[in-house]
């Protein structure tokens, strides 16, 4: 490898001295308490030193060994002790029981496994009791380092697992070891949900194994804390977590999809009710329709025949028109015979006339009863249509074609009825407004045929051409009720008639 390579490589890709530095700041717990007079530490491929520098700086004598001339050159800026060699020849040389620490960041991975084997046998060898081999390597746990980061370091050989590392130095002879997970992210320490990438990156990068030769109680019992410390992120770890994540999201699934099932049923449910009411609304609206269409037919019915009493009540009228040129030529004749067929002629024409007011009393109360229906049938129809409304609002923006069937019939009644009591001081204007009405053939018959239909106002209105004036809040005793019925010329040749048909004195 080319001069000055790897030193560049390694600036550029582990990082910055200051964050090295504080992540190995993770082993003094260890090692500090192995600080005493004169103790010694080596360190095999020191790198740039900055594990020497934290050595030196916690009281050891502390050397480092390495073969790049480079890394070597940065620790001699820094005024630490290093030699340039090979890191297992430089273990061999040292006597048994002369070392409190050996370390070896970021080595085995670069040396066959036979050579590993070697470090381990030599470190227990050259280790005072209770001193530490910390041994730091990339963790190919992490699927990322293990598949792809790990050999964009040519040097690399092949990754070794936590677990063989760990079991090689049990097997190679020491007391106990731990194994710390290094440099995770922060943000998956906690117990969150994890996602797939976080399983797949989010694994200590690094991972160390700390073992410790075996020795007198007093020297383990000072590094029991730091041994029982747990550190690092595994993958097992990981993948529960996310498995975890996975079964809560695929129950909080289930339980919206069983949620939504319930929820579509009770809508499907609403939805059949709804279609119901709507049909039986349908139902509702096209029997109130055919019922509505025969109430209007028979009100038809009954305006004909209401026309067809006014046109015989005008034929009445003009009867009497007739009879009161016969009753002046009665006035000049004096045959009894005559007279007596007269007098039957005006019951005859009383009566048809009677029969006349009391059919189109009875036409009226009929008529008012037709309205009456009609009255009832448009309210439930507007009542309907609300409901039908509110019950199309309900099926969600269905939009159903109601034909509108349902029709205002004609009123053909007055409230002229309300007004027929006059008050006493409205006599002389009513009784000077009827009598100029009854000079004028047109508006007469007009008149007539409209107060037919109101029997009270034509009642009313007689007693107050007819009554005295100081009675005109009743008909009079003697007033018959035929004449009440009768225009004031029909009434005079009544009267004449009546007269005529006295016994003479």
């Amino acid at each position: 490898m080319s001069g000055g390579f790897y030193r560049a490589f390694e600036d550029r890709y582990r990082g910055s001295r200051d964050v090295i530095s504080a992540r190995l700041a993770v082993y003094l717990p260890f090692v500090r308490p192995l600080v005493h007079e004169g103790a010694a530490a080596l360190d095999l491929g020191c790198g740039r030193g900055e594990w020497l520098e934290l050595l030196t700086q916690a009281g050891f004598a502390a050397e480092g060994v390495d073969l790049d001339e480079g890394m070597l050159a940065a620790c001699r800026e820094r005024g630490l002790r290093v030699v340039n060699g090979d890191a297992l020849e430089a273990l061999r040389a040292r006597p048994d029981g002369s070392l409190a620490v050996v370390s070896a960041f970021h080595l085995v991975e670069h040396i066959p496994f036979e050579q590993v084997q070697a470090l381990i046998a030599e470190a227990l060898r050259v280790l005072q009791p209770g001193g530490l081999l910390i041994m730091e390597t990339p963790n190919p746990e992490n699927l990322v380092v293990g598949t792809s980061s790990f050999y964009d370091d040519p040097s690399h050989l092949r990754p070794l697992t936590p677990k063989l590392l760990g079991f090689a130095v049990e097997f190679g002879g020491f007391g106990r070891h731990t194994i710390l997970r290094l440099q995770e992210a922060e943000h998956l320490r906690d117990a969150a949900g994890v996602g797939l990438f976080d399983v797949l990156a989010g694994v200590s990068p690094d991972y160390s194994v700390v073992a410790q030769k075996a020795g007198a109680p007093a020297h383990l019992a000072s590094i029991d804390n730091a041994f029982a410390a747990t550190h690092g992120l595994d993958l097992h770890d990981l993948a529960q977590r996310y498995q975890q994540g996975q079964d809560a999201l695929r129950g909080e699934l289930i339980g919206v999809r069983e949620q939504q099932t319930a929820t579509g049923l009770a809508v499907q449910q609403q939805l059949a009710t709804v279609d119901a009411q709507i049909a039986h609304v349908h139902a509702s609206t096209v029997g109130l329709g055919e019922e509505q269409a025969l109430l209007t037919a028979a009100q038809a019915g009954f305006g004909e025949r209401l026309l067809e009493c006014e046109r015989s009540q005008e034929q009445a009228d003009l009867r009497l028109d007739g009879l009161e040129e016969n009753v002046q030529r009665l006035a000049r004749a004096t045959d009894e015979p005559v007279v007596k067929r007269l007098r039957t002629r005006v019951l005859e024409l009383e009566a048809s006339h009677q029969h006349a007011v009391d059919e189109s009393a009875r036409l009226a109360q009929h008529v008012a009863w037709i309205e009456g229906r009609l009255t009832h049938a448009e309210s439930e129809a507007a009542a309907l249509r609300h409901q039908l409304g509110e019950l199309l609002l309900r099926r969600g923006g269905i939009k159903v074609r109601l034909v509108r069937m349902l029709g205002s019939g004609r009123r053909r009644l007055l409230d002229a009825a309300r007004t027929s009591r006059l008050r006493q001081p409205a006599y002389a204007p009513v009784r000077r407004v009827v009598q100029g009405v009854l000079r004028r053939p047109a508006l007469k018959r007009v008149a007539r045929r409209l107060v037919t239909h109101f029997p009270r106002l034509h009642t009313r209105l007689m007693q107050l051409m007819y009554a005295p004036a100081a009675a005109a809040s009743a008909a009079p005793a003697d007033i018959d009720p035929l004449a009440l019925q009768m225009s004031p010329r029909s009434l005079s040749i009544y009267r004449a008639l009546r007269a005529a048909s006295k016994p003479k004195d």
